[in-house]
C-alpha cells in the first residue's frame, strides 16, 4: 500500500481540463457548449428576467420558447447531451450558471458561473419550439470550481462566506449582499450593486475585465456534469487498511456460482474492500446478485451504485424473477422518487402486516448442516490450493520435488544445511540455482574447500582480474616477509641480551652474598681458635669488665663486634632484592647463634643458585616491558619493539592481503614472537601455494561474489560431491518446502459431490422465499415505527433526503435494497454502516473521490469493473486499488457470447459490415450519408419470434454525429414522417443513439454502428480525426461497443480498404486496430477456454511417470488441459483429477465441480479419478 495514495489521483485542477471544462470558462466566445441566456430568442431577455426572478423567488418556472435556426442547432446538442446523461447516468446537468466571475489564473482567462441553476429542456413537435422548465425541489448547485479557485488564487475559503450569506436559500437580496462583498473582498470591479441580468461579455470588453477581475451579472445555458467534492481523500489510507465486521453468515444465496465468482465471494469475508473484474459476460451480474441474495438471506442490506442506469436497471430486471419487488426501489431522480418513495412508505404503513413466522425447522437443519459440510470441504479444497512455492500449490511443489528427486535422493543434505536459513521463495531458489550451475566445474578443477589460498582477501578477487591480483599478491608477500624478518631478529636479539644481562645481575648477587657469608664464617672459625670456648661463650659485659684488667679480654671484645657488624652487613645486602626466602633469627649478641644463622642461610643461598638457570627461562617466558627487571633498564627497548609488532600487524591487515584481521592479543614477548613467526609461515604457505593461483583464481572469484546462503549451499554440496548439484539441493530444498507447509487438511479420500449437489440445490431453491419471509418479519417487528415515519413524511412533506435522514433505519428495513448512482447516495445517506454491503458496479469510470465518500456507509464494500473498458491515465476507482495493492479476483468464464467481441468468445462473430462511401465533413464532425443510411435500417428491423421488437442501440464515433440521427429521429415524429410508429416502439423497448463513450452498463439485442469517419472532400484522404480512437477515452470506447451487442452488430462505414488494411498492420493503435478487425468481422484471439489449467505440467509428468513404472501398458495424453490415461484392459479412459477438484482458483463451488464430473463422463465418455497429491511423497 502507498504511504499516501491520494498523490497517485490527478489532481483536482484536471477535472477542470476534461470534462468540467465548462465550471472553469463558460463564455460563448471560448465554450461552444455553452449559450448566452440572453441570445436564446427575440424575446431572450424577457425570458430572461423571467427566469431569473422565478428562480430568485423559488418559483417554479415553464414557458414555450421559439428560437432561431442558429440556436435551435445549439439547443439541440445540449437537449441530446442533457437527455443522455439523464437517462444514462441519472444526471441533471442542464442548467443556468448565474453570475459570472471572470478574472485570469495562471495567465488564462477562467469565467466560472457562481451558481448553478438546474433546468429542464423538452422538444415540442414543431421544429425551433422549446419548452424551458425550472422546479424549486431541485437544489442550486454551487460551482465546484468557485472554492477552489478562491483558495488557490486568492488563499480564501468561501465556505463560511457562502454558509454566512445564503444559510439554506438563495434569494435576490442575500445574493446581491454576497456579491458585493466577494468583489469588495478581492478586488472586483462589479456592473451592478443590484441583481440584474446582462448579455455575456463580447471578446473586446474582456481585456479590461481579466486585468482587474470582475463580477458580470450573466447567465450562460449549458451543460455542467457531475464533478466529485475535492476533499474527501483524507481517510483512504483508513479504508485501504481497514478491516471488515467478522460474519457468521451462511454462505447461500439465490445463484449458484462457478470457481471465480466462488473466490471472490470469500474474498468479501476477510476484505473490507474487494475487487472483481471481468469482461463483458463473464458472470459479473450474477455474482452481485449472489452476494446481495446471500445478504437479504442473512438479514442483511444491500445499497448498490453504478453512474449507469441502464447497469441498475439491469440488475433490477435481474431480481425481479424471486419476486423481489417488494425489497428494493431504484432511485433516479429526488424529485420523482421522493412522492413514490412517500407513497410506497403510507401504503405500507396503511396495509395489513402479515403474521411474522420463523425459519422452517428443516431449513434450519439444512443450512447447519450444508454450512458445516461446505467449511469442510473448503478447508480441504484451500489446503490443496494453497501456495507453497511461489505460485506453486502443493501438487505441483511435489512434482517439482520428484522431479528432483529421480535423479538425487533428499537426505543428502540434511546434516549440512538449516531450512530455518531459507526462505522458500521462487527470487531465494533462482539466484543459488544460478550459483550451483556454475559451482561443480570450479569446484571439481581445484578438488577442495579447504585449500590454503583461501585465506585470501575477498577484494583481491572481486576488483582485480587474475594478473593484477597475482602480482598484488606477491609484492605484498615480499614486502611483509622482509618486513617480518627484521622483526623476528629484533625479537631474538633482544630476548637474548636481556638473559644474558639478568643472569650476570643474578651471579653478581650470589656472589657478594656468598663472599660475605663466607668471610663471616671464618671469622667466628678464628674468634674461637684465637680465644677458646670459654670467651666465646662469654658475653658483652663479661668481656667488658675483664678488659679492664687483661688486653686479651679487651681484644676479644672487639673482635666479637667485628662480627656483629659483619653479620648486619650480610642483612642489609640480603634485604636489597630478596630474590629467595629466609629468616634472619634473632642472636642476642650471641656467636654461636650467628653460626647456626650462617649454616641456614648458606643452605638457602645455595639452593636458590642450582635452580636460576630454570628462573631465568621462567621470566623470559613472562617476559613484557612491564614484567622487565628494573635495574636492567629494559623496558624502554621492550616498550618500543611491542609498538613496532602492533604497527607491523595493522599494516598487515591494511594491507588488504588477508581476508581475515589479525589480531596479536598476547602480552609476553615469546609468544608475540611465535604469533609473528605464525604469520611468516602463513606467508610462506601463500607464496608456495600461487603455483595453484590460475585454478584457485576461477573459483574464488565466484565463491565471493555469493551471499552467505549460497555459500552455505555451495559448501554443503561440496562436502557431499553428488553427481548432480543442482537436483541435489532442488530435492532437499522442495521437501524442506512440502514439509513446512504440510497442511493436515491437504485431501485424501473424495469429496461427496452428489450429496453437497443435492443439499445445495434444495438450498438455494428455497431461499428466494426465505429471503421474502425474514423480511416480512422484520416489517411485521417494525410496524410502529413504519407508522410513525410515514405519519412524519406525510405530516412535514420531507423531502428524499429528509427521509433517509430521520428514517434511514426503518427505510431499509422496509426496502432492504436500494439501487441508486453514487452520486445520489452521497447526497442520500448519512448514517455509517447503515448496509451490510456496498456493490459498485459497473465502476471502471466512478471516480475515487465520490465512491470513497460511500465507504462509511457499509460493512463491506465490492467494486466491479471491466477492466478493458478503463480510461488509461484517468484515476477511477479500480486503477487507485490496483495501484495500492488491492488484488482483483479476476472472473474468466464467459458465459454467453458477445457478437461484437471479437477478442474472446467462442462463437463466431456475427457483424455485417456495410460500406457506403460517405463524406466526412471535418467541419461538423459528422456523416450525414451514414446518417440517412442509419434511418433506413431502423426501418427494416423487424420483430422477434415473440412479436416484439429487439432492443436497439445506435452507436457513433463522434458526438455530433450522435446529434445528427438523434436529430433525425425527432424530426421524424414531429412530422409523424413514414416509420414514425417503428420508431416509438423501438423507443419503448429501449432504443438509444450514443456516443461510444456513453455504453457503459448498456446490451443490446442489435447494435448499429455509424463508424462517421470516412473521405473528407480531397478524393482518397482519410480524416485524420479517426484517431482520435487511439486515445485512452478513445481505446476504452471500442472496448465498451464491442461488449454491448449481444446478437448482432451492424455496421455502416465509409473507410476505404486500403485504410482498413494499413489499420490492421499497426496493433500497437489500439482503437483504429480494433475497429479495422470489426469491420473485417476478423477474430483476433483464440477462444477463451477456463478449464484449462496452467503450471500443473511438472507434477502431471512426475504423476505418469510413477504410473508408467505401474502400468507399462498404458498411455496418457492431454486432452482440454487435463492428464488423461487410457488402459487397453479398461473399456473407458480415465481423467486424473490432482486433489479432486477441476478449479485452479483460490476458491471453488462444488456444484460446479460436480457439474464438471458429469460433463466428462456423459459428454467425453471419461470417467473422472481424483488423484490425491499428498500420498505420492
Amino acid at each position: 500500500m502507498k504511504d499516501n495514495p491520494a498523490q497517485i489521483i490527478h489532481s483536482y485542477a484536471q477535472y477542470f481540463a476534461e470534462t468540467g471544462a465548462v465550471y472553469r470558462n463558460a463564455l460563448p466566445h471560448f465554450n461552444n457548449g455553452v449559450i448566452d441566456f440572453t441570445t436564446l430568442s427575440s424575446e431572450g431577455s424577457l425570458l430572461a428576467y423571467e427566469l431569473l426572478e422565478s428562480m430568485l423567488a423559488a418559483r417554479n418556472f415553464s414557458k414555450e420558447v421559439s428560437v432561431d435556426f442558429q440556436v435551435d442547432e445549439e439547443l439541440i446538442h445540449l437537449y441530446f447531451e442533457s437527455r443522455n446523461a439523464q437517462k444514462n447516468k441519472g444526471q441533471q446537468v442542464l442548467g443556468l450558471g448565474y453570475p459570472l466571475l471572470i478574472s485570469q489564473q495562471d495567465n488564462e482567462l477562467v469565467s466560472l458561473p457562481l451558481f448553478i441553476w438546474p433546468l429542464t429542456l423538452e422538444s415540442f413537435k414543431k421544429q425551433g419550439v422549446w419548452k424551458f422548465e425550472y422546479q424549486t425541489e431541485r437544489p442550486v448547485q454551487l460551482n465546484p470550481y468557485f472554492p477552489y479557485f478562491m483558495r488557490t488564487k486568492y488563499g480564501m475559503d468561501i465556505e463560511p462566506d457562502l454558509q454566512e450569506y445564503f444559510g439554506s436559500k438563495i434569494d435576490a437580496e442575500k445574493l446581491a449582499l454576497f456579491c458585493n462583498h466577494l468583489a469588495s473582498s478581492i478586488q472586483l470591479e462589479i456592473t451592478s450593486q443590484q441583481v440584474s441580468l446582462t448579455a455575456c461579455p463580447g471578446t473586446n470588453e474582456l481585456d479590461c475585465f481579466t486585468e482587474q477581475g470582475a463580477l458580470q451579472w450573466s447567465g450562460v445555458l449549458g451543460n455542467f456534469p457531475f464533478l466529485p467534492t475535492e476533499n474527501n481523500l483524507k481517510n483512504l489510507n483508513e479504508y485501504l487498511v481497514q478491516k471488515p465486521v467478522e460474519l457468521t453468515n451462511h454462505d447461500f444465496g439465490t445463484e449458484w456460482t462457478d470457481p471465480w465468482q466462488a473466490s471472490a465471494a470469500a474474498m468479501t469475508k476477510n476484505n473490507f474492500i474487494t475487487l472483481v473484474e471481468g469482461p463483458s459476460a463473464t458472470g459479473k451480474t450474477h455474482l452481485l446478485r449472489h452476494l446481495a441474495s446471500n445478504a437479504l438471506a442473512n438479514e442483511g442490506k444491500c445499497l448498490i451504485v453504478s453512474s449507469h442506469i441502464a447497469a441498475l436497471k439491469a440488475i433490477q430486471q435481474s431480481f425481479a424473477s424471486y419476486q423481489f419487488d417488494e425489497l428494493l426501489l431504484l432511485l433516479r431522480d429526488e424529485i420523482t422518487d421522493k412522492v413514490l418513495l412517500s407513497e410506497l412508505i403510507k401504503a405500507r404503513a396503511k396495509g395489513k402486516f402479515p403474521a411474522a413466522t420463523d425459519m422452517p425447522k428443516d431449513l434450519r437443519i439444512s443450512l447447519d448442516r450444508m454450512q458445516r459440510k461446505k467449511e469442510s470441504m473448503e478447508a480441504r479444497y484451500r489446503a490443496s490450493r494453497k501456495k507453497v512455492f511461489g505460485d506453486n500449490n502443493w501438487a505441483e511443489t511435489l512434482g517439482l520435488f520428484l522431479e528432483a528427486s529421480q535423479l538425487e535422493p533428499k537426505e543428502l543434505l540434511n546434516s549440512h544445511l538449516d531450512e530455518q536459513d531459507f526462505h522458500f521463495n521462487e527470487t531465494e531458489l533462482e539466484q543459488i540455482i544460478i550459483a550451483i550451475a556454475e559451482a561443480p566445474g570450479l569446484f571439481n578443477t581445484l578438488g577442495t574447500l579447504n585449500h590454503p589460498l583461501t585465506t585470501l582477501n575477498s577484494g583481491i578477487f572481486l576488483h582485480y582480474d587474475e594478473k593484477e591480483s597475482l602480482d598484488f599478491i606477491k609484492k605484498t608477500l615480499q614486502k611483509f616477509t622482509q618486513k617480518a624478518t627484521v622483526l623476528q631478529h629484533q625479537f631474538i636479539r633482544i630476548q637474548n641480551e636481556y638473559s644474558e644481562s639478568l643472569k650476570n645481575h643474578y651471579s653478581q648477587y650470589f656472589h657478594d652474598l656468598r663472599n660475605i657469608a663466607l668471610d663471616l664464617k671464618d671469622k667466628i672459625s678464628d674468634y674461637s681458635s684465637q680465644f677458646g670456648e670459654e670467651l666465646r661463650k662469654s658475653g658483652k659485659g663479661t668481656l667488658k669488665l675483664y678488659g679492664i684488667f687483661s688486653d686479651k679480654f679487651k681484644q676479644a671484645l672487639a673482635y666479637r663486634e667485628d662480627i656483629f657488624v659483619a653479620y648486619e652487613a650480610l642483612q642489609n645486602v640480603f634485604a636489597k632484592h630478596l630474590y629467595f626466602e629466609h629468616h634472619f633469627e634473632k642472636t642476642d649478641k650471641n656467636i654461636d647463634k650467628i653460626a647456626q644463622n650462617m649454616e641456614g642461610f648458606s643452605e638457602h643461598l645455595q639452593n636458590w643458585w642450582r635452580v636460576q638457570n630454570e628462573a631465568v627461562k621462567d621470566e623470559l617466558l613472562r617476559l613484557t616491558h612491564k614484567t622487565a627487571h628494573p635495574h636492567l633498564n629494559f623496558s624502554e627497548r621492550l616498550k618500543q619493539l611491542e609498538e613496532d609488532m602492533e604497527a607491523f600487524v595493522d599494516e598487515l591487515n591494511e594491507s588488504g592481503l588477508y581476508q581475515l584481521p589479525f589480531q596479536c592479543n598476547t602480552l609476553t614477548l615469546p609468544r608475540k614472537q611465535k604469533f609473528l613467526e605464525d604469520k611468516m609461515s602463513l606467508m610462506e604457505q601463500t607464496a608456495y601455494h600461487l603455483r595453484d593461483f590460475h585454478l584457485f583464481y576461477p573459483w574464488q572469484k565466484f565463491w565471493f561474489s555469493q551471499d552467505t546462503l549460497t555459500r552455505k549451499v555451495i559448501k554443503a554440496l561440496g562436502r557431499v560431491n553428488p553427481g548432480n548439484w543442482e537436483a541435489a539441493f532442488k530435492s532437499w530444498y522442495f521437501n524442506e518446502a512440502l514439509s513446512k507447509a504440510y497442511d493436515p487438511d491437504l485431501p485424501v479420500e473424495d469429496y461427496d459431490l452428489v450429496d453437497y449437489r443435492e443439499g445445495n440445490n434444495a438450498i438455494i431453491t428455497r431461499i428466494p422465499e426465505e429471503i421474502r419471509r425474514i423480511w416480512s418479519k422484520r416489517r411485521v417487528q417494525k410496524a410502529d415505527a413504519l407508522r410513525k415515519a410515514a405519519e412524519n413524511i406525510s405530516t412535514n412533506n420531507l423531502s428524499l433526503k429528509e427521509m433517509f435522514h430521520h428514517h434511514a433505519e426503518v427505510i431499509t428495513d422496509l426496502l432492504p435494497i436500494f439501487l441508486t448512482t453514487p452520486q445520489m447516495a452521497t447526497r442520500l445517506f448519512q448514517a455509517e454502516k447503515l448496509f451490510d454491503f456496498l456493490l459498485i458496479d459497473e465502476a471502471q469510470s466512478e471516480c475515487v473521490e465520490t465512491c470513497v465518500e460511500l465507504f462509511p456507509l457499509a460493512k463491506r464494500v465490492v467494486v466491479f469493473t471491466t477492466r478493458e473498458e478503463e480510461e488509461k491515465g484517468y484515476s477511477a476507482l479500480p486503477q487507485f486499488l490496483r495501484q495500492n495493492v488491492v488484488k482483483p479476483c479476476v472472473l474468466q468464464h464467459f458465459y454467453a457470447p458477445r457478437a461484437a467481441d471479437i477478442l474472446r468468445t467462442e462463437a463466431a462473430p456475427d457483424i455485417d459490415a456495410v460500406m457506403i462511401n460517405g463524406r466526412f465533413e471535418e467541419e461538423l464532425n459528422a456523416n450525414a450519408d451514414e446518417a440517412d443510411k442509419v434511418i433506413h435500417l431502423l426501418n427494416t428491423i423487424e420483430k422477434t419470434s415473440v412479436r416484439t421488437y429487439p432492443s436497439v442501440g445506435i452507436v457513433c464515433l463522434t458526438v455530433p454525429q450522435r446529434d445528427l440521427i438523434s436529430t433525425y429521429l425527432l424530426r421524424i415524429k414531429q412530422r409523424r414522417q413514414t416509420g414514425f410508429e417503428t420508431i416509438q416502439q423501438l423507443e419503448r423497448n429501449g432504443l438509444g443513439v450514443f456516443h461510444i463513450d456513453e455504453l457503459s452498463g448498456h446490451l443490446f439485442d442489435l447494435v448499429i454502428l455509424s463508424a462517421t469517419f470516412g473521405e473528407t472532400g480531397v478524393k482518397n484522404k482519410l480524416t485524420g480525426k479517426i484517431n482520435v480512437l487511439n486515445t485512452p477515452a478513445g481505446i476504452a470506447g471500442m472496448h465498451k461497443l464491442m461488449g454491448c451487442a449481444k446478437n448482432k452488430l451492424h455496421i455502416i462505414h465509409s473507410i476505404p480498404q486500403s485504410s482498413i488494411e494499413s489499420f490492421l498492420e499497426q496493433p500497437t493503435q489500439e482503437g483504429t486496430f480494433l475497429l479495422s478487425a470489426l469491420l473485417r468481422g476478423k477474430r483476433l484471439a483464440a477462444p477463451h477456454l477456463p478449464e484449462v489449467r496452467e503450471g500443473r505440467e511438472t507434477w502431471e509428468a512426475q504423476l505418469e511417470r510413477l504410473l508408467r513404472k505401474e502400468k507399462p501398458e498404458a498411455y496418457f495424453r492431454k486432452q482440454d488441459g487435463f492428464l488423461v490415461m487410457h488402459d487397453p484392459a479398461k473399456e473407458r479412459d480415465k481423467l486424473l483429477l490432482t486433489d479432486g477438484c477441476f478449479a485452479q482458483t483460490d476458491n471453488t463451488d462444488f456444484s460446479w465441480e460436480y457439474d464438471q464430473r458429469i460433463k466428462w463422463e456423459t459428454e467425453h465418455g471419461i470417467d473422472v479419478v481424483p488423484v490425491w497429491s499428498v500420498m505420492w511423497r
